[in-house]
């Protein structure tokens, strides 16, 4: 069987450097930003990228957030991996191994944030704990999966 990463693609550059200092490589699949603008939109892209898959993919690395609902009350025939975060900005603030699923409201000024590939080095190396939702395949994935 086979893994892929899906990824939005403002996350392109931080996905290929995670791959890099993690010594991995996976086929990645670029959702445009520019569906950020309206959630409906970019769900309804995800499920059409999604549902063209080969079959012999088992395990989808979803690079990015809950975006706004995207990925609220959907089911696929793959085992899911995607951070429990609110949006790509809280996933890239995640700086140690604390759940924290919107890292914007917790006081952290965003003029200038050093930022981290941590969340995403967890991602594509396989050390899902409590800040991911690993949905397996068949198993219909709830905003309630994603927020405490």
């Amino acid at each position: 069987m086979s893994t892929i990463v899906l990824a939005c693609s403002s996350l392109k550059e931080y996905i290929k450097t995670a791959m890099e200092t993690q010594n991995v490589n996976y086929d990645i699949i670029l959702i445009d930003r520019s569906f950020h603008i309206e959630p409906a939109k970019m769900k309804r892209e995800i499920q059409n990228t999604l549902s063209k898959l080969p079959t012999n993919i088992d395990t989808v690395l979803v690079a990015m957030g809950f975006c706004g609902g995207t990925w609220d009350n959907v089911t696929f025939p793959f085992r899911i991996v995607i951070p429990r975060v609110d949006d790509c900005i809280s996933m890239l603030l995640q700086t140690d191994d604390q759940y924290i699923s919107n890292r914007k409201e917790t006081g952290t000024s965003l003029d200038y944030v050093s930022g981290s590939n941590r969340i995403l080095e967890k991602l594509l190396t396989g050390r899902w704990d409590k800040q991911f939702l690993v949905a397996e395949p068949g198993h219909r994935i709830r905003h309630a999966d994603f927020f405490e």
